[in-house]
């Protein structure tokens, strides 16, 4: 990104975001839900780790819709930075997420 070199920047979080749905869809917490609740929690915990990184990478870009997720998530402006992307502190999992609505209506093709 400091290079400018955006659409390479987007190919690599946009993949990135593939690959966290990815790993929640195969690791299907609501399946061990019952059985073995610690990795229910370990799977939603990895998610929305993924979900604030995506969102803090693509902040500047895309502002308002990342900061609709990230205030869900109660992520305190101050932690929204690259610079805290790895700080686990910036994003209490011990807190109820807030409700989130639509980031972005469907465009139909009229052709």
């Amino acid at each position: 990104m400091n290079n400018q070199e955006l659409n390479s920047y987007l190919k690599k979080v946009i993949n990135y975001s593939f690959d966290a749905n990815k790993y929640f869809n195969d690791s299907e917490p609501w399946s061990v839900k019952k059985k073995d609740p610690e990795r229910m929690k370990t799977i939603l915990f990895t998610t929305c780790e993924q979900i604030k990184n995506i969102s803090i990478l693509l902040n500047s870009i895309i502002p308002i819709a990342t900061n609709k997720v990230l205030e869900t998530m109660n992520v305190k402006k101050e932690n929204i930075s690259i610079n805290r992307i790895n700080s686990l502190e910036c994003f209490d999992h011990n807190k109820e997420l807030k409700e989130l609505n639509i980031l972005f209506n469907k465009i139909e093709d009229d052709n």
